[in-house]
């Protein structure tokens, strides 16, 4: 599992990419909620994750912005939503195997 923290990101505050389930998990810096999504080819979206990483903090230098991919992703279908978890019941989600299936 790949997780990367501290990004960044004005709007992204973890993503976790999951190999072995192909699930992404993405927590948004306006939210303390989790949002859990399928990818078919997941080699492909991790390296274009780190390909849309920005490297410097001056906009001017770097253009990339990885929550503006993250929502081209989810918009052309290549992220597909399979649940939204609240800190509550995230220890749910994580004994159930069966969700990430659905």
């Amino acid at each position: 599992m790949t997780v990367l923290t501290n990004l960044p990101s004005n709007s992204i505050n973890t993503l976790d990419i999951d190999k072995d389930t192909n699930i992404v998990t993405i927590q948004w810096k306006s939210s303390d909620r989790y949002y859990y999504y399928r990818v078919e080819n997941l080699t492909e979206f991790e390296e274009s994750v780190m390909n849309n990483i920005p490297y410097s903090q001056d906009p001017e230098e770097d253009d990339k912005s990885l929550g503006r991919f993250i929502n081209q992703s989810i918009a052309d279908g290549v992220l597909i939503q399979l649940s939204e978890v609240t800190p509550d019941n995230i220890l749910l989600l994580n004994e159930d195997a069966d969700v990430s299936n659905n």
